[in-house]
């Protein structure tokens, strides 16, 4: 399986089902939880899928919103929905309808 993106730093790929207790241990986590969304809420069981998924990034960092558009996601405009302040909101092309 290649990365859906990679640069020295960061790669982003699916996880693997051999990573199942890992992410599981790191979305359980009250602390990382509470950055997933305006309702945060931990993982419970390793049954708990993910509905939706979306970035979102501060408009004005291009780096941001660069890896956004080089994932394919679709921009969906701005929202004052998270982090409380006004946030670009995008979502992975195929989920848009």
């Amino acid at each position: 399986m290649s990365p859906a993106f990679e640069t020295e730093r960061l790669l982003v790929r699916d996880w693997r089902p051999e990573e199942a207790g890992r992410v599981f241990d790191i979305y359980s986590r009250p602390e990382v939880a509470k950055w997933l969304g305006a309702t945060p809420r931990p993982m419970t069981s390793l049954d708990h899928g993910l509905d939706e998924v979306f970035a979102v990034v501060q408009p004005t960092i291009a780096a941001s919103v660069a890896v956004c558009r080089r994932l394919g996601m679709a921009e969906l405009g701005l929202t004052d929905r998270y982090y409380a302040t006004t946030m670009e909101l995008y979502r992975p092309a195929a989920d848009v309808s």
